[in-house]
């Protein structure tokens, strides 16, 4: 009898502790979902805030643009440019960095990174690019796994970083600041 007990309490509690496992398990994978979904949405906010202080000042998206320029040249960028063309330079490099690191520790989609770090391929060979980008490794700025992804023979195909478009955009916005008069009717 007492042996009967005995199995029946040890089968109950095996039971106990693979319900235990069983709700680690969901556990974890809903804490898995919920940190991809945290990571993906603050890899777009990095995006959202680039993007949001361009609309409020013509005079980053101008720079934004001027990097993006394939017919730009460092020579073309006057000496009061620089300096914010490089900071901004360096916050999209650095961006593009963290969420290249958040996609290896598994936090970011990789198709998403897939997309980011094509991006991120056209961003350094632009010709204006190139050269802060050269700076950038001088400086030690760029770690080593990242380097080697965004330096990858990748077919790149015919982008401008979508930059036709928004020139026009941004030239216009730039042009708006000047110009203070009604908008003329098309």
């Amino acid at each position: 009898m007492l042996e009967q007990i005995y199995w029946v309490s040890q089968s109950f509690a095996a039971l106990l502790v693979l319900g235990s496992l069983y709700f680690v398990a969901v556990q974890i994978r809903q804490n898995t979902k919920a940190v991809r979904a945290a990571s993906r949405h603050e890899n777009e906010m990095d995006w959202s805030r680039l993007n949001y202080d361009m609309a409020n000042n013509p005079n980053t998206a101008r720079i934004f643009a001027l990097l993006q320029d394939s017919s730009k040249t460092i020579e073309d960028v006057s000496s009061e440019d620089l300096v914010p063309l490089q900071l901004l330079f360096r916050s999209t490099l650095m961006t593009f960095q963290a969420h290249y690191f958040s996609s290896k520790e598994g936090s970011l989609p990789t198709d998403h990174w897939i997309w980011e770090r094509d991006y991120a391929r056209r961003f350094i060979r632009t010709p204006i690019g190139s050269v802060i980008y050269q700076m950038e490794l001088d400086q030690g700025a760029v770690r080593d796994g990242f380097r080697e992804e965004i330096e990858g023979d990748a077919e790149l195909g015919n982008f401008d970083l979508g930059a036709t478009g928004v020139k026009r955009v941004l030239a216009r916005l730039v042009e708006d600041e000047g110009d203070q008069s009604e908008p003329e009717e098309p």
